[in-house]
């Protein structure tokens, strides 16, 4: 198997954990107000890493932490702009144009990460966009301040992609993610006492769920990104990263009876087909 494929597989695996978040993320916040819970997320996945990677995280040069710190921006910036869209729009939307990240980063990685863009990758991204429309199903709705938050939110997570793309080919991918981490742990900080009414209801549920979001979720989750993305195009990862709703989708009919609509399950299988015309077409 080549090193792109075995990364690609990688990715669709990355793609399954964070589609298992989504509820638990949910639920979770019945329990905490958001930017705290943000910040115990980042925290303790920082610390994992810290513990995992101790000797790794010797003598981190400054080049590192400032590749680090902008990658962590980019994220921290894009989870705020995320959840300040989701208290306007709707969810459906807002899965949407989240995922509309795949548009932007074929554009950004021409620029950054000196990408050719190959005419097959250009129709995988058009096709997969319709498939996400269809499968979240924001028809109609109007268009709000929520929806052009979410946008941006989308611009910042494609660049974000793209600097992992670039950086994590240049310095040490431990380094960087702890970085990452801490950054966003740090910037979640002060929004806690900007924007959060504070309320914090621990219990051994909440704490089973902050664990996996942190340790698996977020801290291994970003580690195998960081490690697997720079053997494949930043383009393909993004269109993989696709498959994300469709995973969150079918976790949320398993656990909580959420359901597929047709149109649903026919945006779900056009994004699949665009992701194979991704990886088997060759022109």
């Amino acid at each position: 198997m080549s090193a792109a494929r075995k990364a690609e597989l990688i990715l669709v695996l990355i793609t399954l954990i964070w589609g298992t978040t989504f509820v638990l993320v949910k639920t979770s916040l019945q329990y905490s107000s958001t930017f705290l819970f943000l910040a115990l997320r980042f925290f303790l996945a920082a610390l994992v890493l810290r513990i995992w990677f101790y000797q790794d995280l010797k003598n981190i040069s400054p080049a590192t932490w400032i590749a680090g710190i902008i990658i962590g921006l980019f994220l921290s910036a894009g989870n705020f702009f995320q959840t300040a869209g989701l208290k306007i729009t709707t969810a459906s939307k807002s899965a949407f144009f989240t995922s509309t990240v795949v548009v932007y980063v074929p554009m950004i990685s021409v620029f950054l990460a000196k990408e050719k863009l190959r005419l097959s990758s250009i129709i995988s991204v058009m096709i997969v966009t319709v498939g996400l429309f269809l499968l979240t199903s924001p028809q109609g709705q109007g268009f709000n301040l929520g929806d052009f938050l979410t946008i941006f939110c989308a611009m910042l997570f494609a660049f974000q992609l793209v600097f992992v793309q670039v950086f994590s080919q240049k310095f040490e991918v431990r380094q960087l993610v702890y970085i990452q981490l801490l950054t966003n742990f740090i910037l979640s900080i002060p929004l806690i006492f900007i924007f959060d009414q504070v309320y914090l209801d621990f219990n051994w549920k909440f704490a089973g769920f902050l664990l996996y979001l942190a340790a698996i979720a977020t801290g291994l989750v970003f580690f195998l990104q960081m490690r697997f993305q720079k053997d494949t195009t930043a383009t393909k990862a993004a269109i993989i990263y696709c498959l994300e709703p469709i995973f969150a989708s079918g976790i949320a009919c398993l656990t909580v009876g959420e359901s597929f609509t047709t149109i649903g399950l026919i945006g779900a299988a056009v994004v699949i087909g665009g992701i194979l015309i991704s990886e088997l077409a060759h022109f």
